[in-house]
């Protein structure tokens, strides 16, 4: 017969251990897997295209600030064309008062204006056109001379054959003024510089004096 070994009792089953899922704690094991991603993602400056746009934006900037301090300090912003006109009544002023100045015969009223016109005049032109090319526009002689009429010399001509020569340049060098007055008038509203404003107020105000030097 053979012998029965007595069984052995069976342990009790211990308490349930859960599972561990190695994928909860993979952020801390390895943390260069599966990074989270900031709220925030700015684009990268890679490549030719992104440097490019950087350096125009950069330049315009400076720009901006060229042209806006500029302004403040007295320069640009104004109308080349209304300044260059003035410059061209100026000149036509100067040849008027020149040549008057050498007419024979004439009164001490004319001789005193076309004395003291050449003179201011000849420096409010000096000074514009040194403000000119200060903001980089240059006026050639031709265009100075763009206004200069041979029908007005024609005129005076006339008058000094006539015996009428100074009522005529008092005639012609007040209308004259008062155009100049008039160009003065509306380059100021077109030139935002302080300095040129200036200048253009001081020319104004010498015209009205050469105005009332020729009396009425």
């Amino acid at each position: 017969m053979l012998a029965m070994q007595p069984l052995q009792p069976t342990p009790p089953p211990g308490p349930d251990t859960p599972p561990i899922h190695h994928g909860d704690f993979e952020f801390i094991m390895n943390p260069a897997v599966n990074p989270k991603k900031p709220l925030l993602s700015l684009p990268r400056s890679t490549g030719t295209l992104p440097r490019l746009a950087l350096v125009i934006g950069g330049i315009l900037i400076l720009l901006m600030l060229f042209v806006v301090g500029k302004s403040l300090l007295g320069g640009g912003g104004s109308n080349t064309t209304a300044l260059v006109t003035v410059a061209q009544e100026q000149q036509l002023l100067k040849h008027l008062a020149t040549l008057s100045a050498k007419q024979q015969g004439t009164n001490s009223t004319t001789q005193t204006s076309s004395a003291t016109i050449t003179a201011t005049i000849s420096s409010a032109q000096q000074q514009l056109l040194a403000y000119l090319k200060n903001n980089k526009i240059s006026v050639k002689p031709v265009q100075l001379n763009a206004r200069l009429s041979t029908n007005l010399d024609t005129q005076l001509s006339t008058a000094a054959t006539s015996g009428d020569y100074d009522t005529t340049y008092k005639t012609l060098m007040k209308t004259t003024l008062s155009n100049y007055q008039r160009y003065l008038k509306q380059a100021y509203t077109q030139t935002k510089g302080k300095k040129g404003q200036t200048l253009l107020t001081a020319d104004y105000d010498g015209a009205a004096l050469l105005l009332q030097q020729l009396g009425t």
